[in-house]
């Protein structure tokens, strides 16, 4: 199982999502020994947002920021995409994250789809991202997704197991939620892996999704 990224999504420092991404990060070694799991995280890294000179070679500001990215993009198995739900939308660095995405990076990976809140809400995000995030990117939003609710309140930990009895009921059904969610996205890792090897993938003359 090669590596996965994980992108924390929200805008602010020290963020309930950065929180989120980083549980997320660790249950993925802990669950699969041997693949490691990156944080991207879209505020520490500051992506402009895009402009012409996105598409210059050797542009001064593009290029030293997205080329390690990208090159880490086309090596990974997959993406998670996190983002707090802001005015019951994903945040623009999200959106603006799937406008660097080039088909031949992430075409035909699986991603999972993960919205905080800090309250019940949390469900628009999703739904906005399955809409409009696979386009021209092709990546695959697999069905299983995770949301996050009342978020100040779980996850503030990595007990797991024996060790979570002293948690929350809440705690420890979103703790138990996320462990199948990324089982889940391993399998279709390891599905879609097949279908980006069998030669029927064609990025170059059908460059933009219809």
């Amino acid at each position: 199982m090669t590596d996965i990224i994980i992108v924390s999504g929200s805008q602010r420092d020290e963020s309930q999502t950065a929180k989120v991404s980083g549980f997320l990060a660790s249950r993925w070694s802990q669950l699969r020994p041997g693949s490691r799991a990156t944080v991207l995280d879209l505020h520490a890294l500051k992506i402009p947002m895009l402009d012409d000179g996105f598409w210059e070679k050797d542009h001064p500001t593009w290029a030293p920021l997205w080329t390690p990215w990208a090159e880490r993009l086309e090596r990974c198995a997959g993406i998670i995409l996190v983002t707090p739900e802001w005015n019951g939308m994903a945040t623009a660095a999200v959106m603006n994250f799937l406008l660097l995405l080039k088909a031949t990076q992430v075409g035909h990976k699986p991603a999972l789809l993960v919205s905080v809140s800090a309250g019940m809400s949390g469900p628009y995000p999703i739904t906005q991202l399955r809409a409009y995030g696979y386009k021209n990117t092709r990546l695959c939003m697999i069905p299983e997704h995770l949301i996050i609710r009342f978020v100040e309140r779980v996850l503030n930990g990595e007990a797991t197991g024996a060790e979570a009895a002293g948690l929350t009921a809440d705690d420890q059904f979103i703790r138990t939620r996320i462990d199948y969610a990324l089982k889940v996205f391993s399998e279709y890792a390891k599905a879609l892996a097949l279908v980006r090897s069998s030669g029927v993938i064609d990025h170059k003359n059908f460059v933009n999704g219809m």
